[in-house]
């Protein structure tokens, strides 16, 4: 079994209540990214934005909520990552991909340009929403 993973928006408040789901998709608007890893979300950031997290991707991505020991865990994109993911603009969108898509993490995964880039528009969009409604983006991950 691998891993799964939703990016999720919803109510700041709602952290717990999604680290208690075994299915966000049935309560919040979400996008499955089975495959992608805590890590991938540092990686995205860096080619976004050119700065690297320095291992300490906690600082953009806190736990928040959840099993810290068996999961699932949920993690909260802090403001810096959900307005760089906001930001791409639609032609920049190709370019970001094939960046991300060449990354180690998403290369063990057999990620293609495609794949990556059809990830990222739902990204954008799902970004985009949660900084119109004022609601929080968050990575709901569990094994």
């Amino acid at each position: 079994m691998g891993i799964l993973t939703d990016v999720v928006i919803a109510r700041p408040d709602e952290a717990e209540a999604i680290g208690l789901s075994d299915y966000p998709a049935e309560s919040w608007t979400t996008l499955d990214m089975k495959g992608i890893l805590y890590e991938d979300f540092g990686t995205l950031y860096a080619v976004i934005t050119g700065t690297a997290c320095d291992g300490d991707l906690e600082q953009f991505l806190p736990f928040v909520a959840g099993d810290k020991d068996d999961g699932p865990w949920v993690f909260r994109f802090n403001d810096d990552i959900l307005g760089a993911i906001a930001a791409i603009a639609p032609g920049a969108i190709e370019q970001v991909a094939a960046a991300w898509a060449a990354s180690e993490g998403l290369q063990m995964g057999d990620w293609s340009v495609e794949d990556a880039s059809a990830v990222i528009v739902g990204l954008v969009d799902l970004a985009c929403q949660a900084r119109k409604n004022e609601l929080a983006m968050f990575v709901w991950t569990s094994l």
